[in-house]
C-alpha cells in the first residue's frame, strides 16, 4: 500500500507543477496571477483542509469514545498539550515549507516547470537521502546514492539546450538557483515530517500546524507587493482563476502531503526518495501534452533527451528491486 501513497504523491506533484506553468505564465492565460498571490491561496487551503481534516477525525474519535476532554479537540488545544521539541519541529517545518514554496512559485513562473522541475526534483531524491540519513543513518543505502546521483546525471541531459528551447539563458540560471533551494528544504521538511510520524502523531496531525506559517509568508509578500505595485492585483483573479487555484492547492499540496504521511509510516526516508525520481519524468513527458492542449505543437525527445528519460526509469527501478532484494533477505532472518 506504500507504493501507492507514494506513486500517488509523485503523480499528483507533478500535475501540480504542470499546472503551475499554466497559470503563473503571464502568456499562457489571459489573466496573470501574481506569484504572491497563488502562494497565499496555497497556504490557506491547505491549512484550512489541515484544520478540517484533524476536526473530522478528532469528532469521529469521540463519537466513539463520547469523551471530549483528552483529545484536546481545537487545535489551539492540541498545540498547548505538545512538548517544547515538537512545538520546536513545527516552527522549523513551516518556515522550510515557506521557503520550499515560495522558492518553487518563483521558479516556475521565471523558468517554466519543465526547466525547473526537471532540476528541482531530480536533486530532490539525492538530497532527500543525504539529509534523511542525518536524521536516520539506518535509512540511508548505497544505492539510494547511487541512484540519486544516476537521476542528477539525467537531469544534465533532460536541462540540454533544446529542452529549455524558448527560456532565456538568465531564467534557465535563477530557476535552477531556486531549485537548489527548493530541493535542499524539500528533503529538509520530509526528514522532519518522518521525525513527527515517528513521535506517534497522525498524518493529519503532522501537517495541522505545517502551513499557517506559510500562508502568513506569502501574505506578507503578497502585501509588499502591493504596496510598491497596486495595480498588480487584478480584481478578476478573485473569480474563476482563484477556485482554480483553490482546486489545484488541494490536489496538489495537502493532498499529496496528505498521502506522502500514510507512506512514511510504513517506509524509510531513504526508500521513498527513490519515487522522487518518476517527478522530473511525469513533468517532462507532461508538459508537451498540456502544451498541445493550448494549440501548441508536440516536441518529440531527441537522442539525448531520451536517454535522460532512460536513466530516469532505470535508476528508479534499480533501486527499486535493491531495497525489495533487502526486504526479503530481512524477513528470511
Amino acid at each position: 500500500m506504500r507504493k501507492f501513497y507514494f506513486l500517488a504523491f509523485c503523480t499528483l506533484l507533478a500535475l501540480r507543477d504542470l499546472a503551475w506553468d499554466l497559470l503563473l505564465g503571464s502568456d499562457k492565460v489571459s489573466i496573470p496571477i501574481p506569484p504572491a498571490y497563488a502562494g497565499l491561496v496555497m497556504g490557506l487551503t491547505s491549512t484550512s483542509l489541515g484544520y478540517l481534516t484533524y476536526l473530522l477525525r478528532v469528532r469521529a474519535i469521540e463519537r466513539g469514545t463520547n469523551s471530549r476532554e483528552p483529545l484536546g479537540r481545537l487545535p489551539w488545544h492540541r498545540w498547548r498539550q505538545y512538548p517544547r521539541p515538537v512545538k520546536r519541529r513545527f516552527l522549523l517545518l513551516g518556515t522550510a515549507t515557506l521557503v520550499v514554496y515560495g522558492a518553487t512559485i518563483l521558479g516556475i513562473a521565471t523558468a517554466g516547470a519543465s526547466v525547473f522541475d526537471a532540476i528541482d526534483y531530480a536533486l530532490v531524491p539525492l538530497a532527500t537521502v543525504i539529509i534523511g540519513g542525518l536524521f536516520d543513518s539506518g535509512s540511508r543505502r548505497g544505492h539510494h546514492l547511487v541512484a540519486g546521483m544516476v537521476a542528477l546525471g539525467a537531469v544534465l541531459l533532460l536541462a540540454h539546450p533544446s529542452a529549455a528551447s524558448g527560456v532565456s539563458p538568465w531564467s534557465v540560471a535563477i530557476g535552477g538557483g531556486l531549485a537548489l533551494i527548493s530541493g535542499a528544504f524539500t528533503a529538509y521538511c520530509t526528514s522532519l515530517q518522518k521525525e513527527q510520524l515517528n513521535c506517534g502523531m497522525h498524518p493529519d496531525e503532522v501537517l495541522l500546524f505545517r502551513f499557517p506559517i506559510t500562508a502568513f509568508g506569502m501574505a506578507c509578500w503578497l502585501g509588499a507587493i502591493y504596496l510598491g505595485s497596486p495595480g498588480i492585483l487584478s480584481l478578476r483573479i478573485l473569480g474563476w482563476p482563484t477556485v482554480i487555484l483553490f482546486f489545484v492547492s488541494a490536489a496538489g499540496g495537502f493532498l499529496p502531503l496528505y498521502l506522502l504521511n500514510f507512506g512514511l509510516m510504513r517506509e524509510t526516508v531513504g526508500r521513498f526518495a527513490k519515487y522522487l525520481i518518476l517527478i522530473p519524468l511525469l513533468v517532462y513527458v507532461g508538459n508537451p501534452f498540456f502544451l498541445s492542449l493550448m494549440g501548441r505543437n508536440w516536441k518529440s525527445l531527441n537522442m539525448l533527451e531520451g536517454l535522460g528519460c532512460l536513466l530516469l526509469v532505470v535508476s528508479f527501478l534499480g533501486s527499486e528491486v535493491l531495497d525489495e532484494r533487502e526486504v526479503r533477505a530481512s524477513r528470511e532472518e
